[in-house]
């Protein structure tokens, strides 16, 4: 296949992706073909037009990875991400439905193409390893460039505090740790909260830096480190388990709900922790591990009815696991372009 061929494969991949993703239902609190989940700011036709924005912004994504050096893709890639989401907010009336996975989904398919010009033929699924090595090679150092500029952001949100204080009383002298002291006690605050928790995965980590607590708050690490890692939860947890879905189940929305629930266990989703914190993050965690453990002994009808419930009780809780419904589309596209694919 030639290489121009091949984006528009994929280009036409990745929308087939979050379209797939966004229809299967139940999802737990997530956007579906049923219902809003929930999300008062968006619904399934919000997704549906956001995934056809998005697919040529992702297009020209891998035309501009031919470029010879690994070190011009992403700063390239910026400028077309930023113009990719005010397409997005274009069409969806200002909801952000997939700016994760502007980021993964264009990383995962500009690096196809880059391992299509290294072996000169299309990859498969015997190539996985190597691309997850173009990944990592291509996200090395995203988690500590952001750790830069949250703490340039941090110091200018600081002094503007300052200078609003002392506009406020001219005469009082602020005091000069004002910065380090509120650093301090958020670290100490996130590091209490997470520590009780008692995660036996990356989320239960003190954080060692008020950059790592923003992180955590606002929802920006856990999708840079994935990147830098390979996307271990896709490649790790979520192929494999769609694979074993699909053997054993007729319906494609069993598979797809399930593997759901498989990413659930591993994805730090800074998104659901936002929203709910961790017992939020503990809830739909210890949800996922009941259903999965009862899936086996039930009938397709029986695990529908629990599925059912799930969504019911994660949408009165105001939770969305947003993070691993992205891995769920990335689970779904590398399922497709590297030749799992089997029409359900």
């Amino acid at each position: 296949m030639k290489q121009k061929d091949y984006i528009q494969y994929l280009m036409k991949e990745t929308e087939i992706a979050m379209r797939l993703e966004v229809m299967a239902a139940p999802k737990p609190g997530l956007v579906d073909r049923n219902n809003r989940g929930s999300h008062q700011d968006m619904d399934l036709n919000s997704f549906l037009r956001s995934a056809k924005a998005l697919a040529p912004w992702l297009g020209r994504f891998m035309e501009i990875s031919q470029a010879s050096s690994t070190d011009l893709v992403l700063p390239r890639l910026r400028k077309i991400g930023q113009e990719a989401e005010e397409a997005m907010y274009e069409v969806t009336e200002g909801a952000n439905t997939h700016k994760g996975l502007i980021f993964s989904l264009g990383l995962i398919s500009v690096c196809l193409v880059r391992l299509q010009m290294k072996l000169n033929r299309v990859p498969n699924f015997k190539d996985s390893l190597g691309l997850q090595e173009l990944i990592c090679l291509n996200s090395k150092g995203l988690t500590k460039e952001l750790e830069i500029d949250l703490k340039s952001d941090l110091e200018s949100e600081l002094k503007n505090e300052l200078k609003n204080e002392m506009e406020k009383d001219p005469y009082q002298s602020p005091q000069l740790d004002l910065g380090q002291k509120r650093s301090m006690e958020t670290r100490q605050e996130i590091n209490q909260t997470i520590s009780q928790a008692g995660f036996s995965n990356r989320l239960s980590k003190q954080t060692t830096s008020h950059g790592e607590a923003v992180y955590a708050l606002y929802g920006l690490k856990g999708i840079r480190q994935e990147a830098e890692e390979g996307f271990p939860a896709v490649f790790e947890v979520g192929l494999p388990a769609y694979v074993t879905f699909l053997e054993r189940y007729d319906q494609h929305d069993s598979a797809l709900v399930l593997t759901l629930l498989e990413l659930i266990l591993v994805t730090d989703d800074t998104n659901l922790v936002k929203r709910g914190g961790l017992k939020g993050l503990a809830f739909m965690r210890s949800e996922a591990v009941r259903i999965l453990n009862l899936a086996p002994d039930l009938s397709e009808a029986e695990l529908m009815e629990e599925l059912l419930a799930f969504d019911k009780a994660t949408i009165e809780k105001n939770l969305s696991p947003g993070g691993a419904a992205d891995n769920l589309a990335l689970t779904i596209f590398l399922y497709r372009v590297l030749g799992f694919f089997k029409d359900k």
